[in-house]
């Protein structure tokens, strides 16, 4: 696996006039796991999909090593950088193991056993090997959002983003996943993931960017980003935070012992 750099400078995205980002600014390096995290509406989606390349910016540059995002082929980024989208289509008619195998398509003419490998690894780290013969629209929702993972690692790209990616999972199967991108980064990936949880991202990320009305909030560490003060002025929610026992993360709550993730 190469390494990448995937840099936002002052971005602004708006669709008609209301603006969706504004002014953000982020890196994306080898070795990093960036948690996104904010309220619905904050921009979360919009920023990866930036990111991608998918959408061009009103102001502001993405650069994908050192060149204008949007300036590289599709076949390139998904070279560059493995995308998984929020929502994601049924793909009726296709095995799990084909919708795998799709995360293969822009590696031009390359050796089939390559490819299978890729995916066996892909299907083994996301535990979808047992799936790969049933029909992709037939299996749940969490089961699927595994083998959309195990999609976008079969990519091979340097740079990972996910929208998302703990969606209609378990908790078990939520931590699985986490620990899976912290893993990814730890072997040199660069990850980049919206999440919801803010407990998962305070366990689990090497940094967390805040975002809130299309505006970066914090962007640091998770002890120094997940602040209750900080937090609950953002989700509207009053929050109250220890540190975890194992390792000092911020471990949150709402005051009134409802989950932390609530309205997020």
């Amino acid at each position: 696996m190469t390494t990448a750099a995937l840099e936002g400078k002052r971005v602004h995205v708006a669709y008609g006039d209301r603006a969706v980002l504004a002014d953000v600014s982020w890196t994306l390096r080898a070795g990093a796991f960036l948690a996104i995290c904010g309220p619905n509406g904050a921009g979360k989606s919009t920023l990866l999909r930036a990111a991608a390349g998918l959408l061009a910016p009103a102001r502001g540059a993405v650069t994908l090593d050192g060149r204008a995002a949007t300036a590289w082929t599709a076949r390139e980024r998904a070279m560059r950088i493995g995308y998984l989208p929020q929502h994601a289509a049924d793909l009726p008619g296709f095995s799990c193991r084909a919708v795998v195998r799709m995360g293969r398509y822009a590696i031009a003419d390359e050796d089939r056993d390559a490819g299978t490998r890729a995916v066996d690894r892909a299907m083994a780290r996301t535990d979808t090997r047992a799936l790969a013969d049933r029909p992709f629209d037939e299996i749940s929702g969490g089961e699927r959002q595994r083998v959309l993972v195990a999609r976008a690692l079969a990519q091979s790209a340097p740079i990972l983003l996910f929208d998302e990616p703990t969606t209609h999972l378990d908790l078990a199967n939520q931590v699985a996943i986490a620990a899976l991108l912290q893993s990814l980064a730890a072997d040199g990936a660069a990850v980049a993931c919206a999440l919801h949880d803010l407990n998962l991202a305070a366990a689990f990320a090497t940094r967390v960017l805040l975002l809130a009305h299309g505006r970066v909030v914090a962007d640091d560490v998770p002890e120094r980003t997940l602040q209750p003060g900080v937090l609950g002025a953002v989700f509207g929610v009053p929050l109250v935070g220890i540190a975890h026992p194992h390792g000092g993360a911020p471990v949150l709550a709402t005051a009134r012992g409802e989950n932390a993730c609530i309205g997020g």
